[in-house]
């Protein structure tokens, strides 16, 4: 099951009841895989209460990456206070995207 490829396991989702985050958990530890956490909302109201947290700074996709890929996250719940100012405010027109060039070497494998 474990590939060198993808070690990557969603193990905390903020859909699913405690007993199934806990057997991916297990899996994780099981396997030495790299927990993720994800909210699978399908509400507004469900949107952010599981995130995965970063242990490492990303200031572009490919720092997001490596850091992924190093295991430099972990899953974290997000608190209902945190959650429900969110849904309080309202987000500001969004601006078109461009993704700065960045490679950040701190966080590449060597």
């Amino acid at each position: 099951m474990s590939s060198p490829d993808c070690r990557l396991v969603e193990a905390i989702n903020g859909r699913n009841p405690a007993t199934a985050n806990e057997q991916a958990l297990a899996l994780v530890q099981r396997r030495n895989l790299v927990a993720l956490g994800g909210s699978d909302a399908h509400s507004l109201a469900e949107l952010g209460k599981v995130a995965t947290r970063l242990r490492a700074p990303v200031r572009c996709r490919e720092d997001f990456v490596s850091a992924l890929r190093l295991g430099l996250c972990e899953p974290h719940r997000m608190p209902t206070a945190v959650t429900s100012s969110l849904l309080e405010r309202r987000p500001p027109p969004a601006a078109p995207y461009s993704q700065p060039p960045c490679v950040s070497e701190e966080f590449l494998p060597r």
